[in-house]
């Protein structure tokens, strides 16, 4: 009993000094008007970096979108499909609405067009 109560009161003074005994720090208080300017404007520059780089990639990706092109151009090479899976999906979930198929039924079908195609 006395090796419990010795192993209690060691377990209590670790939790002190870990501070998961609760903690004798103040509460925060609440931001005053000077930092929540400064978070706003903050998050605002924050916005305005992201525009900007989105913008960035953007430009780049034209830029190397015309690239590619001019290589396609060179050698013959036909522009790849965009998103087939996609363009499959839609097609399916089309038809599935115009003929009101039931979910399992657009299933089959996808699976059907899978299989028509490999």
């Amino acid at each position: 009993m006395a090796s419990k109560l010795a192993m209690l009161a060691k377990l209590t003074d670790l939790k002190e000094l870990t501070g998961f005994g609760g903690s004798d720090e103040p509460k925060k208080e609440p931001p005053t008007q000077k930092e929540r300017k400064d978070e706003e404007k903050r998050k605002e520059a924050q916005r305005q970096a992201e525009e900007e780089r989105r913008k960035r990639h953007q430009q780049e990706e034209y830029q190397r979108e015309k690239v590619r092109e001019t290589i396609r151009q060179k050698y013959g090479i036909k522009k790849p499909a965009e998103n087939s899976k996609a363009k499959k999906k839609e097609m399916v979930a089309e038809v599935a609405k115009d003929y009101n198929l039931s979910v399992e039924d657009a299933r089959q079908l996808e699976r059907k067009i899978q299989e028509i195609q490999t």
